[in-house]
């Protein structure tokens, strides 16, 4: 699913690029989840490969939120994200952690 940012253009996070796209606020964020996404592909019937049985798989929603708030968004799980990338040495984390509650 497409997703357009005000300070981005239209990203896929569904098939999101491996290096963080141009206005991305915290790129260590972003290789973090993507690290996260790549370890739940999905097979031809759009299936977890990981996940096998959950056609819904966590794993894969999870990283599509932490994508999405490296790109500034403020989501369900982006308290998660920015504290697992301040905990990675993320700069960016640090100070978005002061503006979500």
């Amino acid at each position: 699913m497409a997703e357009q940012h005000s300070h981005n253009p239209i990203i896929d996070l569904d098939d999101p690029p491996v290096k963080s796209p141009d206005g991305c606020v915290d790129p260590t964020m972003w290789q973090l989840a993507r690290e996260v996404f790549t370890g739940h592909p999905r097979n031809a019937a759009g299936e977890c490969t990981a996940c096998p049985r959950w056609k819904a798989c966590t794993g894969r929603a999870l990283a599509r939120e932490g994508l999405a708030t490296a790109l500034g968004a403020t989501v369900k799980n982006s308290p998660y994200w920015i504290a697992y990338a301040d905990l990675r040495g993320s700069k960016h984390a640090k100070a978005r952690a002061k503006n979500v509650d």
